[in-house]
């Protein structure tokens, strides 16, 4: 459980309907934040929103397809008259996009899984950042995975996608500073795999290299006593104690 009171604080979670962005959005929401949950399945986000409400939290549903412009800068607008800016978001939207041969793998999966693991990152970035400095604070989780440190046969797109995310980034913090900027040590994870459909990702399993560890860069800038951080992470719980300002910022790297 989030240790921390997020009331009066907002998130965005994307891939949101069900499974891991399901959870984090209900941990989230026990913890006192208003919620958006965005999905590229509006009638799945409703029923995802309407059962956080039941439960007692705030929440409200947004369809997005993450890899689209116009959609996502309509999403922001829609939670910022929703609830407010958005002083949380975690990107956890994704595809594996299908498994193949480089030379047999199907174009339009490539680029579409590019485009919701890669592209879709850096659009909810860029458009929600402006209200973070707004705020002068803000938390980015980027999910991640093993795939994008050391590749997965046959997911080359998937792989890809996941290498673009993590050096995005360890890009994100510097690019979005006001004023000086205090790197915090590099976190490392316990490592996980996760696949799904489109809706969202799916129940974790653990990686046949889950032993392995992988630093995953947290940073933060500071204009005054205000601060936005970022990291790219597997979908475990310490996901969300990086959402709530609670991660663990100690170097360690298991070996395989």
């Amino acid at each position: 459980m989030i240790e921390r009171n997020l009331t009066g604080r907002v998130a965005i979670v994307t891939g949101a309907a069900e499974g891991i962005g399901f959870a984090a959005a209900r941990r989230l929401a026990q913890a006192g934040a208003a919620v958006a949950v965005a999905d590229l399945d509006g009638a799945a986000a409703e029923r995802a929103a309407g059962q956080l409400t039941q439960d007692g939290g705030r929440a409200i549903a947004v369809a997005v397809d993450v890899s689209d412009e116009q959609a996502v800068r309509d999403m922001v607008r829609s939670v910022r008259e929703g609830l407010g800016d958005a002083e949380i978001l975690i990107n956890n939207a994704g595809i594996t996009g299908g498994a193949n041969e480089v030379q047999d793998f199907d174009i339009a999966a490539w680029d579409r899984t590019i485009a919701v693991n890669l592209r879709g990152v850096f659009l909810c970035c860029r458009f929600v950042l402006p209200g973070m400095q707004e705020l002068r604070r803000g938390h980015i989780v980027n999910v991640a995975s093993i795939a994008g440190k050391e590749g997965n046969p046959r997911l080359s797109a998937y792989s890809a996608s996941k290498a673009g995310v993590i050096g995005f980034t360890k890009s994100l913090p510097p690019s979005s500073r006001r004023g000086s900027t205090t790197r915090r040590r590099p976190m490392s994870w316990r490592t996980w795999s996760s696949v799904s459909p489109w809706g969202g990702w799916g129940s974790p399993q653990r990686s046949p290299r889950s032993s392995t560890g992988w630093p995953a860069t947290s940073a933060a800038s500071r204009p005054g006593s205000a601060w936005i951080s970022a990291a790219a992470a597997p979908p475990t719980d310490r996901l969300m104690a990086v959402a709530s300002g609670h991660g663990d910022t100690s170097e360690h790297d298991r070996g395989a």
